[in-house]
């Protein structure tokens, strides 16, 4: 059975590890409320909001742990 993240991901799980590394470095980036390009204001942007819904998914994390044993 394939299981799709509920953010809606379309890459396949052998991925899943790379976006929760992008997601950690787009968190980071926002840090002390620093604003990307994608912004819209301080602390509204969608790509932090996606970053933080992969980082809060078991799943995603699950496949980073497998991906780094």
């Amino acid at each position: 059975m394939t299981y799709r993240s509920p953010h809606g991901t379309m890459f396949g799980r052998d991925m899943w590890h790379l976006i929760v590394r992008r997601s950690r470095n787009v968190v980071a980036a926002h840090a002390d409320n620093t604003m990307c390009d994608r912004c819209a204001g301080p602390g509204d942007c969608h790509l932090l909001r996606s970053a933080e819904g992969y980082l809060a998914d078991p799943e995603m994390l699950a496949a980073e742990r497998e991906a780094e044993s």
